[in-house]
This record gives C-alpha cells, structure tokens and sequence, in this order.
C-alpha cells in the first residue's frame, strides 16, 4: 500500500503560471550605446520584443530608457 500526499498548491506552479513565464535562453551583457530595442533586434531578430526582455528584468531594470553599462539581462529563448 502506498500513500499519496496532497500537492500542496502554494509550493507548486499551476499550469497557467508555467504557460505566463517566457523561458530564458541567454545572458547579454549591456555594453556602451546599447537599447533594449537594439538588443531585442540583435539577439532576438525583432525591435518590438524589448518588452520581452523587460518582462524578464523586472528586477534589475529601473528605466526602460536608461541602461547600465556591465549590467546582465536575461535574454528570452528565441
């Protein structure tokens, strides 16, 4: 006989949450005269996927339009 436990529903993501989050595919470096425009164009073929990149920064981005060079963003998968 074996017992199963309960899921306990707040250590485990539901399906929605796991369908909202976008999978992180890299690690960019912002370096001098970056954007996030520019980096969305250059490591993801698309300007208007900034606001991906965003999503994923939340915590490290302040201003969209102000960023620091040396700074580390999480890139979204492709």
């Amino acid at each position: 006989l074996r017992v199963l436990r309960p899921e306990n529903p707040k250590t485990k993501p539901s399906q929605s949450d796991k369908t909202k989050s976008t999978p992180v595919g890299r690690r960019y470096v912002v370096k001098e005269g970056d954007s996030l425009w520019q980096i969305a164009v250059t490591q993801l073929g698309n300007g208007s996927r900034y606001t991906e990149i965003v999503k994923l920064n939340s915590d490290t981005i302040d201003d969209e339009n102000s960023l620091q060079v040396g700074t580390t963003l999480k890139i979204p998968a492709r």
